[in-house]
Protein backbone atom coordinates (compact mmCIF):
# COMPACT_ATOMS: atom_id res chain seq x y z
CA UNK A 1 0.00 0.00 0.00
CA UNK A 2 2.79 2.40 0.94
CA UNK A 3 4.67 1.58 -2.28
CA UNK A 4 1.56 2.21 -4.34
CA UNK A 5 1.01 5.59 -2.66
CA UNK A 6 4.63 6.60 -3.33
CA UNK A 7 4.24 5.53 -6.96
CA UNK A 8 1.12 7.63 -7.38
CA UNK A 9 2.79 10.65 -5.79
CA UNK A 10 5.86 10.25 -8.01
CA UNK A 11 3.66 9.95 -11.09
CA UNK A 12 1.74 13.10 -10.15
CA UNK A 13 4.98 15.03 -9.58
CA UNK A 14 6.39 13.95 -12.94
CA UNK A 15 3.13 14.82 -14.71
CA UNK A 16 3.16 18.27 -13.13
CA UNK A 17 6.79 18.80 -14.07
CA UNK A 18 6.23 17.97 -17.73
CA UNK A 19 2.91 19.85 -17.93
CA UNK A 20 4.60 23.07 -16.76
CA UNK A 21 7.27 23.06 -19.46
CA UNK A 22 6.59 25.67 -22.14
CA UNK A 23 9.29 24.57 -24.56
CA UNK A 24 7.99 24.94 -28.07
CA UNK A 25 9.72 23.87 -31.25
CA UNK A 26 8.58 25.24 -34.60
CA UNK A 27 10.14 23.73 -37.72
CA UNK A 28 9.83 24.77 -41.36
CA UNK A 29 11.77 23.01 -44.11
CA UNK A 30 12.10 23.79 -47.81
CA UNK A 31 13.09 20.91 -50.11
CA UNK A 32 14.84 21.35 -53.45
CA UNK A 33 14.01 19.56 -56.68
CA UNK A 34 16.83 17.21 -57.73
CA UNK A 35 18.83 18.29 -54.63
CA UNK A 36 19.86 21.57 -56.31
CA UNK A 37 19.62 24.98 -54.62
CA UNK A 38 19.60 27.75 -57.23
CA UNK A 39 21.85 30.69 -56.29
CA UNK A 40 19.13 33.36 -56.35
CA UNK A 41 16.38 31.20 -54.88
CA UNK A 42 15.89 33.05 -51.59
CA UNK A 43 14.20 30.99 -48.89
CA UNK A 44 11.39 32.51 -46.83
CA UNK A 45 10.08 31.16 -43.54
CA UNK A 46 7.28 32.70 -41.47
CA UNK A 47 6.68 31.94 -37.82
CA UNK A 48 3.75 33.14 -35.76
CA UNK A 49 5.06 34.26 -32.36
CA UNK A 50 2.35 33.66 -29.76
CA UNK A 51 4.47 33.93 -26.59
CA UNK A 52 6.91 36.82 -26.92
CA UNK A 53 8.23 36.45 -23.37
CA UNK A 54 11.41 34.46 -22.92
CA UNK A 55 14.30 33.66 -25.18
CA UNK A 56 14.33 31.84 -28.48
CA UNK A 57 16.97 29.77 -30.20
CA UNK A 58 17.16 29.87 -34.01
CA UNK A 59 18.75 26.86 -35.69
CA UNK A 60 19.56 26.01 -39.30
CA UNK A 61 18.82 22.52 -40.58
CA UNK A 62 20.63 21.34 -43.71
CA UNK A 63 20.03 18.01 -45.43
CA UNK A 64 22.67 17.21 -48.05
CA UNK A 65 24.23 14.37 -50.04
CA UNK A 66 27.77 13.50 -51.08
CA UNK A 67 27.14 15.56 -54.24
CA UNK A 68 27.82 18.63 -52.08
CA UNK A 69 31.62 18.57 -52.20
CA UNK A 70 32.51 21.86 -50.50
CA UNK A 71 33.40 22.13 -46.83
CA UNK A 72 31.24 25.20 -46.17
CA UNK A 73 27.90 26.65 -47.16
CA UNK A 74 27.89 30.46 -46.82
CA UNK A 75 24.49 32.04 -46.22
CA UNK A 76 22.99 35.40 -45.34
CA UNK A 77 20.21 35.43 -42.75
CA UNK A 78 17.68 38.20 -42.24
CA UNK A 79 15.49 37.92 -39.14
CA UNK A 80 12.54 40.32 -39.29
CA UNK A 81 10.96 40.41 -35.85
CA UNK A 82 7.28 41.27 -35.16
CA UNK A 83 8.36 44.70 -33.87
CA UNK A 84 9.81 45.56 -37.30
CA UNK A 85 13.41 45.20 -36.12
CA UNK A 86 15.72 43.38 -38.55
CA UNK A 87 18.81 41.42 -37.65
CA UNK A 88 21.08 40.62 -40.57
CA UNK A 89 24.14 38.41 -40.43
CA UNK A 90 26.26 36.22 -42.68
CA UNK A 91 27.10 32.67 -41.58
CA UNK A 92 29.41 30.02 -42.93
CA UNK A 93 27.90 26.63 -42.19
CA UNK A 94 30.67 24.04 -41.95
CA UNK A 95 29.19 20.87 -43.45
CA UNK A 96 32.49 18.97 -43.53
CA UNK A 97 35.38 18.74 -41.10
CA UNK A 98 39.01 19.54 -41.94
CA UNK A 99 39.43 16.02 -43.40
CA UNK A 100 36.41 16.64 -45.69
CA UNK A 101 34.32 14.14 -43.72
CA UNK A 102 30.62 15.08 -43.82
CA UNK A 103 29.13 16.35 -40.56
CA UNK A 104 25.71 15.40 -39.31
CA UNK A 105 23.70 12.22 -39.06
CA UNK A 106 23.57 9.95 -42.12
CA UNK A 107 20.16 8.47 -42.96
CA UNK A 108 19.44 6.74 -46.25
CA UNK A 109 22.23 8.55 -48.12
CA UNK A 110 21.34 12.01 -46.76
CA UNK A 111 23.26 13.85 -44.05
CA UNK A 112 21.25 15.95 -41.62
CA UNK A 113 23.18 18.77 -39.98
CA UNK A 114 21.80 21.24 -37.43
CA UNK A 115 23.62 24.30 -36.10
CA UNK A 116 22.71 27.32 -34.02
CA UNK A 117 22.25 30.66 -35.80
CA UNK A 118 21.08 32.72 -32.85
CA UNK A 119 20.95 31.70 -29.20
CA UNK A 120 19.08 33.87 -26.71
CA UNK A 121 16.97 35.85 -29.19
CA UNK A 122 14.51 38.06 -27.30
CA UNK A 123 11.27 38.83 -29.10
CA UNK A 124 9.32 41.65 -27.45
CA UNK A 125 5.90 41.28 -29.00
CA UNK A 126 3.66 38.72 -30.63
CA UNK A 127 3.12 38.61 -34.37
CA UNK A 128 4.85 37.31 -37.46
CA UNK A 129 8.59 36.69 -37.55
CA UNK A 130 10.02 36.37 -41.05
CA UNK A 131 13.32 34.63 -41.80
CA UNK A 132 15.01 35.05 -45.18
CA UNK A 133 17.95 32.87 -46.23
CA UNK A 134 20.21 33.72 -49.14
CA UNK A 135 22.70 31.26 -50.64
CA UNK A 136 25.99 33.21 -50.91
CA UNK A 137 27.93 30.70 -52.99
CA UNK A 138 29.27 32.25 -56.18
CA UNK A 139 28.10 29.35 -58.38
CA UNK A 140 24.70 29.51 -60.08
CA UNK A 141 23.63 26.19 -58.55
CA UNK A 142 24.56 24.35 -55.38
CA UNK A 143 24.30 20.63 -55.98
CA UNK A 144 23.70 18.15 -53.20
CA UNK A 145 21.47 20.29 -50.97
CA UNK A 146 18.30 18.27 -50.44
CA UNK A 147 16.58 20.62 -47.97
CA UNK A 148 17.13 23.67 -45.80
CA UNK A 149 15.08 24.49 -42.76
CA UNK A 150 14.75 26.81 -39.78
CA UNK A 151 13.99 25.57 -36.28
CA UNK A 152 12.69 28.02 -33.70
CA UNK A 153 12.85 26.81 -30.09
CA UNK A 154 11.74 28.50 -26.91
CA UNK A 155 13.74 28.02 -23.75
Amino acid sequence: MKTRLLSVIALLLLSTLFACRNDVELVQVRTFDDAVWQRFDYLHFNFQIEQPEGEYKVLALVRYTDAFQDEDLPINVVLALPSGEERIREYVLGLRDKNKKPLGTLREGVYEFTTSLHDGLTIGESGKMHVEIENLRSKAVTEGIVAFGIILETR
